[in-house]
């Protein structure tokens, strides 16, 4: 995405979708001067976009937790 490409969608921010787009909103709520309204969107979209990526790094430890039991049961039973 070009630098135009990106200020041209600076107001699809509320709805963010991946980490480069969140590192910029963050970058513009520290060091750019933006209405409040367009501000609390941010605000609002990278909440959402924290909970997703928490709970996607929630789901890969449970299913890696899952495949150390199983891998460790496998190794278990083989070696008797």
């Amino acid at each position: 995405m070009t630098a135009l490409e990106r200020d041209e969608n600076i107001s699809d921010l509320e709805d963010i979708r991946e980490g480069g787009a969140a590192l910029t909103a963050y970058a513009m709520l520290q060091y750019t001067d933006i209405p409040k309204q367009e501000r609390e969107g941010i605000v609002t979209g990278l909440k959402k976009y924290c909970e997703l990526d928490t709970l996607a790094m929630v789901m890969l430890y449970e299913h890696l937790g899952r495949y150390a039991v199983f891998c460790k049961i496998k190794c278990l039973h083989l070696s008797n």
